[in-house]
């Protein structure tokens, strides 16, 4: 699992490896969409971080419904299956 640390105030920074987080941290996770779009004879991909499960299939719900050309988008946590999202009619 990729996680990312961010921390929340004034002069934050990334960090993908300290322990001892001196401002309020959020923890992000990396997730991967694979795009079902009708324009093209394979899938797309793209990197989203969110912290959460369902915080990537909300965002992977707005996607969806962003571009008409969109089937479906599946999300994955490394290898691990999340979800897929998609338009019903389809």
């Amino acid at each position: 699992m990729n996680i990312v640390r961010i921390e929340v105030g004034a002069g934050a920074r990334v960090d993908f490896g300290s322990s001892t987080p001196l401002r309020p941290v959020i923890y992000l996770k990396i997730y991967t969409f694979y795009i079902d779009d009708d324009r093209y004879s394979v899938s797309s991909l793209d990197a989203v971080t969110a912290p959460s499960d369902h915080e990537a299939l909300t965002a992977a719900n707005a996607r969806v419904g962003a571009s008409r050309h969109y089937r479906a988008i599946e999300v994955f946590d490394d290898d691990r299956p999340v979800g897929r999202v998609g338009h019903p009619d389809r």
